[in-house]
């Protein structure tokens, strides 16, 4: 029996994802972020989808302050 439990449990295994949005998912996507032009979380998606960062390196950018 080990001190520490956890270290008998097999860790998960995560999948590999190789999937992009096609331009009509896109499109949909982009059409009801217009529908909130003064919502912040908008302009996140819409800044996020541009650039093709992930959430975590958007925030981590100095001057960026999203609380």
């Amino acid at each position: 029996m080990h001190a520490i439990p956890l270290l008998s449990i097999e860790k998960y295994q995560k999948e590999k994802r190789d999937r992009w949005l096609n331009d009509k998912e896109l499109e949909k996507i982009w059409s009801v972020l217009d529908l909130y032009p003064t919502h912040l979380t908008a302009f996140v998606f819409k800044l996020l989808l541009l650039t093709g960062a992930r959430k975590g390196e958007l925030l981590m950018q100095p001057g960026i302050n999203l609380i």
